[in-house]
């Protein structure tokens, strides 16, 4: 497994588990030279982050009403896709997932300047990589990450990225 958090849960069923941690082959990360108007902030996931995406929701909307230079940019399963869709559309990007071989391109063409990594604090994801954290830090892009595992252990807050509490992710 990736983590010495999951390699303890697991040894609890199996005594025969080994942590290979996550890695990132920077070769595989283009730097992608792009014009921007705005300042570009995004989240990528799949359903199984309904409730991380649902507790930002509304910083979110905060966020786009309060600065019009933002744009949110939504990159994953289109079923949660619907809870964006009362923002302004002008203010949201929306991107599908690509084939696993042009993800790093596709996430480098995404010209993020803010990744955001919410989690709620469950069992799921204390057993979790911090690896968004990983794949925005190899293309340069700042990360705002719950105060929870899996980024607690791995962002020194202030240092490389900003750990926020759930009503924090506004501020």
């Amino acid at each position: 497994c990736t983590t010495d958090i999951l390699a303890e849960k697991l040894r609890t069923i199996n005594p025969n588990v080994a942590v290979l941690p996550n890695l990132i082959d920077f070769n595989q990360y283009p730097k992608v030279e792009m014009v921007k108007k705005n300042i570009r902030i995004g989240w990528q996931g799949g359903v199984s982050h309904f409730e991380d995406l649902h507790m930002i929701r509304d910083a979110i909307g905060k966020i786009l009403e309060k600065y019009p230079q933002v744009t949110f940019v939504y990159w994953g399963d289109m079923k949660l896709y619907g809870m964006f869709r009362k923002f302004p559309s002008e203010r949201v990007e929306c991107h599908d997932w690509v084939d696993y071989l042009v993800y790093p391109y596709k996430l480098a063409c995404l010209n993020l300047d803010i990744g955001l990594c919410p989690v709620t604090e469950n069992e799921f994801n204390r057993n979790k990589s911090a690896i968004k954290y990983f794949e925005y830090s190899v293309l340069n892009v700042a990360s705002i990450a719950s105060d929870w595992e899996p980024y607690k252990s791995c962002i020194t807050h202030d240092k490389d990225g900003l750990l926020v509490k759930p009503d924090q992710w506004f501020n």
